[in-house]
């Protein structure tokens, strides 16, 4: 079941030129991506998405998929893969009720956050591409964008101290909140197949949740592995777990 906003739209419609013809089907734009594609039509849909303003650090995970950097260049938005090593699991906390904030707004930095940030993103693509994770806390620190995530959603932090203390590698705000997110590198087995082979995760989810609900906040917890493609079509939800309502712990493929 997907559910297409007014922009997602609009992008099909700029993009008909490389997916093929576009349909209507109970009241939504459908597109056949079963024509041929020339070499440049996904970078045709990066730079479509770039120019209504949506931030590459979203956009180039969500078409090429995995880590990606985004680099503007003279010729146009160019996305870079980082590698993501197998066996990740991500542990992300879901607020009730909480409304994704936005980012900061364009504006002159100072010089020594600029150059703090910028040494904490060479050293978070060193941490995935050494798969050292015990870098990774050091590597998510920010200078310019966590004092506003702070003060705007005050719980995140205790819930990632939770997650260390758990057992979790790294935890830290999911982009400005208010979802927090946990890393768990060296999974063994499949995170769907055998999720009851694995505590750890278990141990960390219930730790965040315990450390939200300590600050009034109700949640859930969704348990995944990185994806190494792009957006694509899959099953309206795939989730293993217990059968219970009441259950705030589910795994999503």
């Amino acid at each position: 079941h997907l559910e297409k906003s007014t922009e997602l739209r609009h992008l099909e419609k700029s993009t008909e030129k490389w997916t093929g013809r576009s349909n209507s089907k109970e009241g939504l734009d459908v597109v056949d991506c079963s024509a041929p594609t020339n070499a440049d039509g996904v970078e045709a849909l990066l730079e479509a998405a770039i120019a209504r303003g949506w931030n590459p650090g979203n956009v180039c995970p969500a078409i090429y998929g995995a880590i990606q950097i985004g680099i503007n260049t003279p010729n146009g938005m160019r996305s870079h893969r980082v590698p993501c090593p197998h066996g990740l699991v991500l542990c992300l906390f879901v607020p009730d009720g909480q409304e994704e904030e936005t980012g900061l707004e364009m504006e002159l930095v100072d010089r020594q956050k600029a150059i703090f940030n910028v040494g904490r993103v060479a050293l978070l693509i060193n941490v995935f591409s050494t798969q050292d994770f015990s870098k990774f806390q050091k590597a998510s620190e920010d200078s310019l964008a966590l004092p506003h995530i702070a003060g705007k959603f005050p719980y995140i932090k205790g819930v990632c101290q939770a997650a260390l203390a758990a057992g979790a590698s790294g935890a830290c705000a999911a982009g400005y909140g208010p979802s927090v997110l946990a890393l768990l590198p060296g999974r063994t087995g499949d995170v769907l197949a055998q999720s009851a082979s694995n505590q750890l995760e278990q141990d960390v989810a219930k730790a965040m949740l315990k450390a939200a609900e300590e600050k009034s906040i109700s949640g859930q917890i969704l348990i995944a592995k990185p994806c190494d493609v792009g957006a694509h079509v899959v099953a309206q939800k795939s989730a293993l777990g217990p059968a219970d309502e009441k259950s705030r712990i589910s795994y999503y493929q």
